[in-house]
């Protein structure tokens, strides 16, 4: 019985573990950079962002690259709580002191906070609905719940294994008491549940979707959606969406100004886009207007 509560354990923590780091890694990478200096290890730079809040963008003009680390604020603060001095930290120790013009910190959304925690906290919901699924999916075995006398209990138990191990005769002693003599057997079916479950575990997917600002259509295939519902829906994932686009499109403005280049960012699906246009092109309009999930 340890043994199973442990191995239950252990699966729970790994399944928890598998969908930490595919949401972390949705997180990261929703966005593309256009014209990004070579030195600038993009999925290092994500991942301080999404770890970190924020990571500091400058020139080192003895190495004469661009680099992107993660950094801690020297002294006092300006008038509107940015750093007026900051230490930039490299993994491999590299240490540097940058004054308020030598530098551009890039803001991962307008909270200026990590969402690292955010991301655990989908990880171990979802983790849980999963689990729960397999768990109510396994009690769809027929449950046996046997009543044995003590004292009967290990030659009723031998019986028993080789039943389960279809063994073709199972041989008992006249001589003994009836081995199946005051034995009980009590079954109550477990309701199934799991496709409500997997209905819940949809909807958090979704919600975590709109969390990092990535429009998902969960709807039912079979429904004959209004564009406009469509629309409707997705607000939060724009707004969600607008909060982590921005501070980056400012950012990248303040650095191209600072060190003379030409670096672009947009989602990956181009809405918004750089040229500020509404992109409608995920959508497929029928003769009514109306949007049909299933050409989506």
């Amino acid at each position: 019985m340890k043994h199973k509560t442990v191995s239950s354990k252990l699966n729970t923590y790994t399944t928890y573990l598998l969908y930490r780091d595919q949401f972390t890694a949705l997180a990261e990478n929703v966005f593309v950079y256009e014209n990004m200096p070579d030195s600038i290890n993009i999925d290092y730079f994500n991942k301080i962002l999404t770890e970190k809040g924020s990571i500091a963008f400058f020139f080192d003009e003895v190495l004469g690259k661009y680099f992107a680390f993660p950094y801690i604020h020297i002294g006092k603060l300006d008038y509107q709580n940015q750093p007026l001095k900051i230490q930039v930290l490299g993994e491999n120790g590299y240490r540097r002191v940058l004054n308020q013009n030598e530098f551009v910190i890039i803001y991962d959304n307008n909270l200026h906070i990590s969402l690292l925690s955010h991301i655990r906290q989908y990880a171990e919901r979802y983790t849980n609905i999963v689990r729960t699924i397999d768990v109510n999916i396994y009690q769809q075995k027929t449950p046996r719940v046997w009543k044995v006398p003590q004292n009967k209990e290990k030659t009723f138990y031998d019986m028993l294994n080789s039943y389960d191990s279809f063994e073709d005769n199972i041989i008992t002693y006249t001589d003994k008491a009836n081995p199946f003599e005051d034995v009980q057997c009590e079954s109550k079916p477990v309701t199934y549940v799991a496709d409500k479950l997997i209905d819940a575990k949809r909807e958090l997917w979704s919600e975590f979707m709109r969390f990092i600002g990535v429009a998902d259509l969960s709807f039912n295939k079979k429904e004959r959606n209004i564009r406009d519902e469509v629309l409707i829906n997705q607000g939060g994932a724009v707004i969600s969406r607008y909060s982590r686009y921005t501070p980056r499109i400012d950012a990248i403005k303040k650095i191209n100004e600072l060190f003379n280049l030409d670096i672009k960012v947009k989602y990956y699906d181009g809405t918004p886009s750089n040229d500020e246009k509404d992109d409608e092109s995920n959508f497929v309009e029928g003769a009514d207007s109306d949007v049909y999930t299933n050409d989506i």
